[in-house]
């Protein structure tokens, strides 16, 4: 499996949310992904050397019909607000963009963070399009051990909401998972008809990778999502010069393309491959398969009870 099926993201219309790792999810699926559109709904930073074109526009829609075929992948943002981020498009402007043909993927940034590594949403968050086909939560391994303040984490009141914690609390991964799988957390405002992929990202080392699998555990303790993705990131240079570079555990669809550095400062994903996971379900137990690839698949004898199957993806 590799990061994009991980991740669902070869759909019509992908939001990124929660903390700790928003950007460098979206930079790194434009640049594996053919003419990916890279867009907010909320104001993102200076993204132009991320992408190979950033369109300044009240009309995006024209922007994408007017695109070189050197334009991908394709930045569309309405506004610059100051010297160091863009404004982001209203949603039913990113709706419209969806249904604008002739690109791949519209990857969107949905949330803000203030770079925590943690955040639950206040009232008016995520600002999710009605039409996204896939929501990606993104919270970071390393947050867990940390007290839960503003230091470490965006809106830790709202966070402590959701877990019963208290302003100080050290938090665990159960917390994290607690706010990932929460219909007022990682997975608010995502319309029914969306594949939700929770993403733990930094999981750095063995230790971390651990603390993912628990998150991940939490997660599928509390609601029903095909797969939780664990990843961690390298910088092109390094990327460069490993071995374990993203394996394509299956034919690219047209949609897909080489990975690209073009950024020696982007952080990239390394390798996804699957980890088993089962559970018993009220509906029934599902079973795990194993592909030549090293991914780990999933496999059970009814539609229903595959909607309940759970496998998490992690980056080793």
């Amino acid at each position: 499996m590799d990061l994009i099926e991980a991740l669902a993201a070869d759909a019509d219309l992908v939001c990124v949310v929660g903390a700790g790792g928003k950007k460098t999810t979206l930079y790194t699926l434009a640049n594996q992904l053919d003419r990916a559109v890279v867009t907010a709904t909320v104001r993102i930073p200076i993204f132009d050397d991320q992408v190979a074109d950033v369109r300044v526009t009240r009309d995006p829609v024209g922007a994408l019909r007017d695109a070189a075929d050197d334009a991908w992948p394709l930045g569309l943002v309405p506004e610059r607000e100051r010297g160091d981020r863009y404004l982001g498009y209203d949603r039913e402007t990113v709706t419209a963009i969806r249904a604008t043909p002739g690109h791949g993927p519209v990857l969107t940034k949905a949330d803000g963070a203030r770079t925590r590594l943690l955040k639950a949403p206040d009232e008016r968050e995520p600002q999710i399009p009605t039409t996204t086909d896939t929501v990606i939560p993104v919270a970071s391994a390393r947050v867990v051990g940390k007290p839960l303040s503003d230091a470490h984490v965006h809106r830790p009141e709202r966070v402590a909401d959701l877990t019963g914690l208290d302003l100080g609390d050290p938090i665990t991964p159960e917390d994290v998972g607690a706010v990932l799988a929460d219909r007022l957390g990682g997975r608010k405002r995502a319309p029914p008809s969306a594949t939700v992929v929770p993403l733990i990202n930094m999981v750095d080392d063995d230790e971390l990778t651990a603390t993912g699998r628990s998150i991940a555990a939490a997660i599928h303790d509390r609601t029903d999502v095909s797969r939780v993705v664990l990843a961690r990131m390298l910088d092109a240079e390094a990327r460069a010069g490993r071995a374990c570079s993203p394996t394509v555990a299956h034919e690219p669809s047209s949609s897909r393309r080489a990975a690209s550095t073009k950024s020696s400062g982007v952080l990239q994903f390394s390798k996804v491959c699957g980890v088993p996971w089962s559970r018993t379900s009220s509906a029934s137990t599902t079973t795990k398969s194993r592909s030549n690839s090293g991914a780990t698949m999933r496999s059970s004898p009814s539609a229903s009870a595959a909607s309940q199957a759970s496998a998490i993806a992690a980056a080793r």
